[in-house]
């Protein structure tokens, strides 16, 4: 098992932009820069684009 942990939402966001995947996160709902909610927003659609999300 390989941990990530990241201080920022834009953390995880740089990890998945160079192909990083992971199985589970586990998001911090008053993370600085950008909170969990947003990141969880986000997550779908960069791991669309990415083509990383299993079809």
């Amino acid at each position: 098992m390989q941990v990530y942990a990241g201080k920022f939402g834009k953390a995880a966001l740089a990890q998945l932009a160079k192909g990083t995947q992971f199985d589970i996160a586990i998001l911090d709902m008053q993370m600085s820069e950008m909170d969990g909610i947003t990141l969880a927003q986000k997550l779908p659609l960069i791991l669309m684009m990415s083509s990383l999300l299993p079809v």
